[in-house]
């Protein structure tokens, strides 16, 4: 019996000491895998951030998108209309300088300008004043301004909508009083500040 005794207290020992190492193993396991499901848990956590971090940026970066195509709508129809009423108020000009071109005001004015230019060029200079073609009414009269040597006053083949062009040929120089570089130069710099409501 001593044996069987001896025998049993070496199986339990071994047991034991088998339940022990298992124990053991078992608790180094689970904690093994606890780290990693800690780990993979910080890792999704991070990757939802993230995630979170770029929905949240992109979503900005779509209503900034949003917001900069409405402005950009905005300022275009803005600019459709100004060119609009821009365009309706010089056709009104133009329509007044066709009047005004009909009265004795324009055409003294035109003499004027043809008095000044002769007066600006020197002796030996040759100078030719162009007549707007709308004015060919007023091609004598105007010549019977610009009876002096080297200067020449001839219909010009274009319509610049009235005024005078003058070249001194030979320098090569551009005396332009017509009215289509003044309109035109007044329509580039033209700023259109609206209608503003009186009360």
């Amino acid at each position: 019996m001593k044996l069987e005794y001896k025998y049993e207290q070496i199986k339990k020992s071994a047991i034991l000491d088998a339940r022990k190492k298992a124990d053991i193993i078992l608790s180094d396991m689970k904690k093994e895998l606890e780290k990693e499901n800690n780990d993979r848990i910080e890792q999704v956590k991070s990757s939802i951030q993230k995630s979170v971090v770029n929905a949240s940026r992109i979503a900005t970066l779509d209503r900034y998108k949003l917001i900069a195509d409405e402005t950009y709508k905005a300022k275009i129809e803005v600019l459709d209309e100004q060119r609009m009423y821009t365009d309706y108020i010089f056709d009104e000009v133009r329509n007044n300088l066709n009047s005004f071109m009909k009265t004795n005001e324009y055409k003294d004015m035109i003499k004027e300008w043809i008095k000044r230019d002769i007066e600006y060029k020197k002796d030996s200079d040759i100078l030719t004043i162009y007549i707007n073609k709308a004015d060919k009414d007023y091609l004598d009269e105007f010549k019977s301004q610009a009876t002096y040597e080297n200067v020449e006053v001839v219909l010009s083949d274009t319509d610049f909508i009235g005024g005078i062009k003058s070249v001194i040929t030979n320098k090569q120089i551009l005396i332009d009083h017509s009215f289509e570089s003044k309109l035109g130069y007044l329509k580039d710099h033209f700023v259109f500040e609206g209608i503003k409501n009186e009360q």
